[in-house]
């Protein structure tokens, strides 16, 4: 405890430790970066809001304080959310000179395997004020960083359960289609053999609870918008390594997989998916000291392999843009550890890949009025996902240079599909992409030369990335086993992996 003359300052920090399989770094920082969240753990704390778009770092909080336990007073302050990459700093101004800093930082103990939170808080203010100030935060911020561990435990947890819950659609399909198949396949008159059996009957019913859950739960907003979140670090993972560290690299795309199916069978941990980078790279032309936009990067492993690369021409100026704020910090924080090595002007920004004028920011890479232009654009297994697909190859068409070039590694349709009723419930029910977005190779050359692109190629590579992504996928456990036999359905209803390119002249 220091000062002079009147103000005084003290120093407390709390801590907790939680074995390391209850608890994960990342979702730690996850909670730290997210300071609504974060604030909202504080017991005192009633509301927290941003102050200034212009300083996304800044908030407003709103206190519920107890003076001697009888009277409420509503507390106004402002706050200074500052990331970092173990953690986030504070800095309170609550006014009369009193000030609060706090260090949160969670680590690793690598000697006990176990996880430890911890907050430092430093009080500065008028003496007087001193023992109202401890009094208030001890008990609050111990009963924060409970809170803290309780909120990550139980969003580790969620996760698993309610991808259990969601799983039970998928497998009654499957059941249900395979049944239904196999009754066609014994008697040409399926109809009259399922009204003789109960069984199919049953399969019947089953089917259509599990297509209703899976029609109507979005539109009740049980459903995340956004199917991403790091899910994609254990795909990473490679024999040998160990659970508790991150993983060397975080692709997030269903790979080329131009080898033995048989060899992925034996040694599936071999997540062969920069190749399709690489491939995608190959088909925007990208040109050395060129402007170059990545959209939908992930956790930005595209991003480093466009810097460090040896065989990539190194772009002048790499801009990116992720809809996930988690994807976006991440993708902040591996870049910086480049910084140092590379001359590339690097510009990051969190949102939609398609501009909308009524939600992105003034700064988006494809807003209509900016003066950026593009040699390259890149969009690697995402634009499917894109409301729309067309109206983004349109944005993009317009932010090109002349005799720039974009390339997607994207999914659409074969030329002739298959018509039987099996292959329209699986595209109209397990529902992988926007309905818009559902169109033939043929439409999608049709549509890129309608926009304006010239020079316009769409190579089917389904061969080489269904069967390698599914067989890596179904060794990894059920979950995965039933996504992949998910991929397999839709692969089988004409589903087809493409490399699409265009340029503008």
């Amino acid at each position: 405890m220091v000062g002079w003359p009147f103000f005084l300052s003290y120093n407390k920090t709390h801590s907790k430790t939680l074995p390391a399989s209850d608890i994960s770094i990342d979702d730690v920082l996850h909670v730290f970066h997210d300071p609504p969240a974060l604030a909202g753990l504080n017991p005192l704390v009633t509301k927290c809001e941003a102050l200034d778009p212009s300083k996304p770092n800044f908030y407003t909080i709103h206190d519920d304080l107890r003076i001697f336990g009888l009277f409420k007073v509503d507390t106004v302050y402002t706050v200074n959310f500052s990331p970092t990459n173990d953690g986030t700093d504070t800095e309170v101004n609550a006014g009369l000179g009193t000030t609060l800093s706090q260090q949160w930082r969670v680590k690793e103990k690598e000697e006990s395997q176990e996880v430890e939170i911890s907050e430092k808080v430093t009080v500065r203010c008028i003496f007087l004020f001193l023992p109202f100030i401890l009094a208030t935060i001890t008990g609050a911020h111990s009963r924060l960083l409970e809170a803290l561990t309780e909120k990550v435990i139980a969003e580790t947890k969620a996760p698993e359960l309610h991808r259990y819950i969601n799983m039970f659609p998928y497998i009654a399909i499957l059941v249900g289609l395979a049944s239904l198949w196999y009754l066609e396949a014994q008697s040409s008159f399926i109809y009259t053999r399922i009204s003789s059996s109960s069984f199919a009957v049953v399969c019947i019913l089953v089917m259509t609870v599990s297509l209703l859950w899976r029609l109507y739960d979005p539109l009740l907003g049980n459903r995340d918008n956004d199917p991403y979140g790091l899910f994609h670090l254990s795909l990473n993972k490679r024999s040998g390594e160990d659970e508790n560290d991150s993983p060397k690299t975080e692709w997030l795309n269903m790979g080329y997989w131009k080898v033995n199916i048989a060899e992925i069978k034996h040694d599936f941990h071999r997540f062969e998916t920069k190749p399709l980078a690489l491939k995608l790279i190959q088909a925007a032309n990208c040109k050395e000291g060129g402007s170059l936009l990545d959209v939908g990067h992930g956790t930005g492993e595209s991003l480093i392999l466009l810097l460090t690369h040896p065989f990539v021409p190194r772009p002048g100026h790499l801009t990116g843009i992720t809809s996930l704020p988690l994807h976006h910090e991440r993708s902040l924080e591996r870049l910086k550890r480049l910084a140092p090595a590379t001359d590339t002007k690097i510009s990051l920004h969190a949102g939609d890949a398609v501009y909308k004028q009524e939600s992105s920011a003034t700064d988006h890479p494809l807003n209509p009025s900016s003066s950026a232009r593009f040699d390259s654009i890149l969009a690697l297994d995402c634009a499917y996902h894109f409301r729309t697909r067309e109206t983004f190859l349109c944005q993009a068409f317009r932010q090109l240079s002349p005799a720039g070039r974009i390339a997607l590694a994207d999914i659409c349709f074969a030329n002739e599909l298959p018509m039987n009723w099996q292959a329209r419930v699986i595209r109209r029910v397990l529902r992988l992409m926007p309905r818009e977005n559902v169109i033939s190779i043929n439409e999608y050359v049709g549509r890129l030369e309608q926009i304006g692109y010239e020079d316009v190629k769409v190579e089917d590579i389904s061969e080489d990335v269904f069967p390698g992504f599914v067989s890596f996928l179904k060794p990894r456990g059920l979950g995965w086993w039933i996504f992949g036999s998910v991929l397999c359905c839709y692969y089988k209803a004409g589903a087809r992996f493409v490399i699409a390119s265009g340029s503008r002249t």
